[in-house]
């Protein structure tokens, strides 16, 4: 009998995910992390980046996360992050938008506290968009 997963990706604002997975892949404080079914518990934090989630039928979905925490215990994943962006809900375009912008104003920046976080939304939006691109891959090779 196969074990079960079970995943919850948390915001400040909503759950954005609950539900089982065969796999999660996560970047964390030194490199990626892959949590199977009866991985140690563990507690740690991880980078903002993209995850991965496979689901029970072999599909693969991705999210653009924020920094984070992640507990495993039990086979059961918290995933809790200040944002969380399934490919699905983001607007390219709009996207690519606000990475213009984003650089612009970075490019005009003088102050390094600005400039810090002006680095760290260009980073997320960077993932947002490359996060938007893989689930296109996967989707046009499953159309195909």
């Amino acid at each position: 009998m196969e074990k079960k997963l079970t995943l919850e990706i948390i915001t400040p604002r909503e759950i954005k995910y609950s539900g089982e997975i065969k796999l999660l892949v996560t970047p964390g404080p030194l490199s990626s992390l892959g949590i199977l079914p009866d991985h140690i518990s563990l507690l740690t934090s991880i980078e903002s980046g993209e995850i991965m989630l496979r689901l029970p039928d072999n599909r693969e979905i991705f999210f653009a996360i924020s920094e984070g925490i992640l507990e495993v215990d039990l086979n059961h994943l918290s995933l809790l992050v200040e944002y969380a962006r399934e490919a699905d809900e983001i607007d390219f375009e709009r996207e690519k938008e606000l990475l213009a912008q984003a650089l612009s104003d970075l490019s005009e920046c003088n102050n390094q506290e600005s400039r810090d976080k002006l680095k760290k939304d260009i980073k997320y939006i960077n993932t947002k968009l490359n996060v938007v691109n893989k689930q296109s891959a996967i989707s046009s090779q499953l159309s195909t």
